[in-house]
């Protein structure tokens, strides 16, 4: 493996982990009011439009990352939107 698939690797290890805490936070908590729905769907638009870069490039890790992340962000925001009943405005 090269380094540059090694880095690559961990770096999209890092990124897809990094939703979990949140994850879990939303699910404990049971709140949202703390979360930015913007930011959500940035992030989840910005993934999506990814995916078919990494697939006419032929990177599958890449298009791998952005699957998961998109996915796990997706997530997140159903979470976020489902536990945002609970906050006063």
């Amino acid at each position: 493996m090269l380094i540059d698939e090694l880095l690559m690797s961990i770096g999209a290890i890092i990124i897809v982990l990094s939703w979990f805490p949140q994850m879990i936070k939303l699910l404990r908590n049971k709140s949202s009011k703390d979360i930015s729905i913007p930011f959500l769907v940035t992030i989840i638009t910005g993934t999506v439009l990814l995916i078919p870069h990494a697939i006419i490039i032929n990177d599958i890790y890449f298009t791998l990352l952005n699957s998961c992340a998109a996915s796990i962000a997706f997530i997140v925001l159903l979470l976020a939107i489902k536990y945002r009943k609970g906050v006063k405005k």
